[in-house]
């Protein structure tokens, strides 16, 4: 499965020796970029940052993004605002759909903490309908918990 394979690549650039761990953008950075690599589906895949509710367009992979969108504007700022993962199979039929991309057709957005504290979004977009699932929850989330106690060195 590709989620385990990802998992060990990504547990692996989190320490990477001397005693010190990888930053929080480093490791973020690093989890996109293995996402993107791993997940043929996947058209876009990227992180939006919390700045006060609003969400600014932090690393990503994937067509132009948005830069900045409102609280509770789209999939991303409703889950920001909900404090939860939201999968959407058809962004078509989403009420308040932000089309940074006219061909995405859905999506998963997992909540990102950092050190207890909110910092923002991981989008993944994907050109298929329903192709993310309670699998790509549930691995999501474990995978950003790796990341939470992380520090931040270094400002997105």
């Amino acid at each position: 499965m590709a989620y385990d394979e990802l998992e060990r690549d990504f547990r692996g650039l989190l320490d990477p020796g001397q005693g010190s761990a990888l930053p929080f953008e480093t490791a973020l950075v690093s989890l996109i970029a293995l996402l993107k690599e791993s997940f043929p589906a996947v058209s876009w895949v990227g992180f939006y940052r919390n700045v006060e509710g609003h969400l600014w367009v932090g690393p990503y992979q994937g067509k132009l993004a948005c830069v900045h969108l409102k609280p509770g504007q789209g999939v991303c700022g409703k889950a920001l605002l909900e404090r939860k993962t939201i999968i959407v199979d058809d962004v078509h039929a989403f009420d308040g759909h932000v089309a940074c991309d006219p061909n995405a057709r859905s999506e998963i957005v997992v909540p990102v903490y950092e050190r207890g504290k909110l910092a923002g979004v991981l989008d993944l977009d994907s050109h298929q309908l329903a192709a993310f699932d309670a699998v790509d929850r549930k691995r999501l989330e474990t995978i950003l918990k790796g990341i939470e106690p992380l520090d931040e060195r270094v400002i997105l």
